[in-house]
């Protein structure tokens, strides 16, 4: 493999892996505030 290549493809894994947590983070903080919605209204289930 020719090493820019194998630079690409080591990047795009980090790329990866920060994008896994950026969702992490954004699925983490979805339901946080909707946690926090139906406990403030009881008429949400």
């Amino acid at each position: 493999m020719s090493e820019n290549y194998k630079r690409f493809r080591k990047n795009r894994q980090a790329l990866r892996a920060l994008e896994k947590k950026i969702n992490q983070a954004i699925d983490d903080l979805e339901t946080a505030v909707v946690d926090k919605t139906a406990r403030q209204r009881n008429y949400v289930t």
